[in-house]
């Protein structure tokens, strides 16, 4: 039993690592965890729910994982998406992308619905308004 446990697990870890190749995602542990979270997250939610309905067009399942038009698809309402755009944001090759160009790197690979939008407004830095200030002339 041990023997088939360490087998199974084997496999698993190598479709991940396929599945990480695949994706052309950047290697690193905390992507490893993300992928080992998105496989957990749509085999509790899409795996019994296939059964009932099929399906919607342009939707598959692959080794248990959702995807969309062969992109991994993100569930928004966990806080796996943020962690792919700060992981795509703070890439070493690259320097510190812009929303829009953090959308146009993950797009290819990864899938939410508000994707866009949600990489803008991220990345979009907050802007302090200004507070007025005493100057040195004040009261003379």
């Amino acid at each position: 039993l041990a023997r088939l446990n360490h087998r199974i697990s084997a496999e698993l870890a190598d479709s991940y690592i396929a599945l990480i190749n695949a994706l052309e995602a950047p290697a690193s542990q905390m992507l490893f965890e993300l992928i080992e979270a998105l496989y957990a997250n749509n085999r509790k939610t899409f795996t019994d729910t296939r059964a009932k309905t099929p399906l919607l067009e342009g939707f598959s399942l692959k080794d248990q994982l959702l995807l969309y038009k062969d992109r991994l698809c993100v569930n928004r309402n966990t806080e796996l998406y943020t962690r792919l755009i700060q992981e795509a944001h703070n890439q070493v090759s690259v320097a510190h992308l812009s929303g829009r160009k953090t959308y146009q790197l993950l797009s290819p690979k990864y899938h939410w619905v508000g994707m866009e939008a949600d990489c803008i407004r991220f990345l979009t830095p907050v802007t302090y308004t200004r507070l007025p200030y005493a100057t040195p002339y004040d009261g003379l």
